[in-house]
Parts: structure tokens; sequence; C-alpha cells
């Protein structure tokens, strides 16, 4: 891979790579494909506009944390790979805000509903419809009032670039 690659590139090589060797075939393969998926709705402009600029601030800086962590980690884990080896930083695919009791229900509720539109195939729960987390936490100032508006993948993107600044505190 070229370094001068970007980030999406150089995963979706790396997660194709991975898909070619049985051995590496399903390693992280929901994550990886998460994160992609984090990239390119960051890589398109008209997807930014939807988030305010200091929301925007927060994103750049969470998706900057994934590439400079979780990218080298990947590649480093299929070139010596370990089947045994668990990535860390997968983890950051899948923050919500630290030390929030209250708010416990509704993250978690999203989060299995996230879940669920990762892998359709294996929906354990039927949450058809996160609403109502949503405007709870709109409600209390966990999330801005554009929330509401914003497609599953948009708001698990805001939702970890919020988590990330609590838990990094950046």
């Amino acid at each position: 891979m070229e370094p001068e690659q970007s980030a999406l590139a150089k995963v979706k090589s790396l997660l194709n790579k991975a898909e070619q060797d049985p051995a590496t075939r399903n390693y992280y393969t929901e994550e990886i494909n998460l994160y992609i998926r984090f990239l390119e709705l960051w890589d398109n402009k008209d997807n930014r506009d939807q988030f305010s600029p200091s929301d925007q601030e927060l994103i750049t800086a969470y998706i900057n944390a994934l590439n400079t962590k979780l990218l080298p980690e990947y590649q480093a884990a299929l070139n010596d790979f370990d089947e045994d080896l668990n990535l860390q930083n997968v983890e950051l695919l899948h923050l919500t805000p630290k030390d929030n009791k209250a708010n416990l229900s509704e993250y978690v509720t999203l989060r299995q509903y996230f879940n669920n539109q990762i892998t359709p195939n294996a929906i354990i729960d039927d949450i058809n419809n996160i609403d109502e987390p949503v405007n709870t936490l709109i409600e209390r100032d966990e999330l801005p009032k554009y929330a509401a508006k914003l497609d599953w993948l948009a708001l698990d993107l805001l939702i970890n670039a919020i988590a990330f600044k609590h838990w990094f505190n950046h």
C-alpha cells in the first residue's frame, strides 16, 4: 500500500486482503465494515453538513483517532495473523459516554438498534424505532436537536464521537 493512500482506501484494501485468506476472512469483518461506513460517510462533504460545526470537529477528531489507532492495529494483525489476537482499538467503534447511568437505558437501546443495522441477519431483539430514546437524550441535552433527523449511521458516528471526547477528554 502506498503511504499517501487515504485511510478509506487502506482499510478497504486490507479488508479485501483479509477476505481472500480463509484464516482471516471473518476477523473483525463486521467492525471493519462499520469503520469503512463511518469513513465513507465522513468522506462526503454533504454528509458532514448535517452536523453542527462543533460536532464536525468532534467527529473529525474521532475519525483521526480511528485512523491512527485502529487502522495500524488491524494492518499489523493481518500481517502477522494470530486468531487469538484481539484488536484492542475496535472498542472505539462501540462507545457510549462514560458514567452515564441516568441515560444508560437509552444508550443500550440505541446500541442494540445499531448492532441490528450492522448485522440484520442476526437480529436478537426487535427494536424497530429509536425515536423515543433519541428524543429522551435530546431532552436531557445529551444529543443536539438535529440528532432526531440523522439516519442510524450518522447518529452512531455522532454518539461515538461525543463519547470519545468524554472518555479521552479531547
